[in-house]
């Protein structure tokens, strides 16, 4: 896989390419039917499968005190870009000079010799350059200059609903986990590294794996049985979506912390998967902190009760 930061230095590398162009945030099964078409596409005419994306999501540029929030992180989201044949992005940070571009001063930076385009996929409300004016007609009239075919590719529905990130991250914010997974063709998960706590928990007696989901859409507040992968393997885990009222009573920012059962090793800064599977009971405040173990524990063995009903 090859990641380029820049225009410049998307340029000086000219293999012929096939482009999909796209935020991509989620890589739901409607990102997957125009990405499986770029790759066969690009094995037909023997050039490279390319997605051009941003590191921030374009709306967060236009409105920065309400960005959208993502449903996963850029790494793993160029992660599963190249498990589906994707072999070059172009990751770009949307900023004040790519917003300016004209829609042929963008196409123009992507698809001028020395670089070789072939073709350019998108869906069919694709929109770029300078306050959204080009659109899948801009794009074929600028194939037929720049010398690409400009195609569509069109939206994946389940029960009649086009499948969307938006709509994604409202099913992940009421909870619906069984049709966020449908609508992204995987098993939903939290996604992000391991970060250094202070350690209450762990003091409590219950070590968490804390996860940095900055910027990330979660789940309703709760304590919740799931799933984690982790690099050493699957494991069970109960996990918190939440303020910690008891431990932490001015917490403004939602948090995600797994107590991983079974498991004894190291994941600082090491990223995990968090699949939510049941929600056990929703997160309230204790009068105590003993009260608060004791739930903890009384929690744990809800859980280890339900695992042998999710084994694979």
């Amino acid at each position: 896989m090859f990641i380029y930061k820049s225009f410049n230095e998307f340029k000086k590398s000219t293999p012929p390419r096939t482009i999909t162009i796209g935020m991509f945030d989620g890589v739901h099964l409607g990102h997957q039917a125009i990405l499986t078409e770029t790759v066969k596409f690009a094995e037909k005419t023997g050039s490279l499968p390319t997605a051009i994306t941003f590191s921030n999501h374009p709306e967060s540029f236009f409105a920065p005190d309400a960005p959208p929030e993502l449903i996963y992180p850029t790494d793993y989201k160029i992660d599963l870009l190249e498990a589906y044949g994707i072999h070059q992005i172009l990751l770009l940070d949307f900023n004040a000079e790519i917003a300016a571009l004209r829609p042929e001063e963008f196409v123009a930076q992507i698809t001028t010799p020395p670089t070789t385009t072939k073709a350019i996929f998108v869906g069919p409300d694709f929109r770029f350059g300078r306050n959204r004016t080009g659109d899948i007609s801009t794009l074929r009239e600028l194939g037929h200059k720049f010398g690409f075919m400009a195609c569509t590719v069109n939206p994946a529905t389940f029960q009649g609903i086009i499948i969307s990130s938006t709509k994604i991250r409202e099913t992940i914010k009421i909870g619906n986990f069984e049709l966020a997974s449908t609508m992204l063709g995987r098993p939903y998960a939290i996604v992000g590294k391991v970060v250094p706590e202070k350690q209450l928990a762990s003091s409590l007696g219950f070590p968490t794996a804390n996860l940095d989901t900055n910027g990330l859409v979660l789940p309703p507040r709760g304590v919740y049985f799931a799933k984690v992968k982790t690099p050493a393997g699957e494991k069970f885990g109960v996990a918190n979506v939440g303020l910690r009222p008891t431990l932490h009573s001015n917490q403004q920012n939602l948090t995600v912390e797994v107590h991983i059962l079974d498991y004894a090793g190291k994941l600082y800064d090491l990223r995990i998967e968090v699949i939510p599977l049941e929600l056990l009971r929703p997160e309230i405040r204790f009068e105590s902190v003993s009260a608060l173990k004791k739930q903890i524990e009384a929690d744990i063995q809800t859980a280890r009760k339900l695992i042998q009903k999710y084994r694979d």
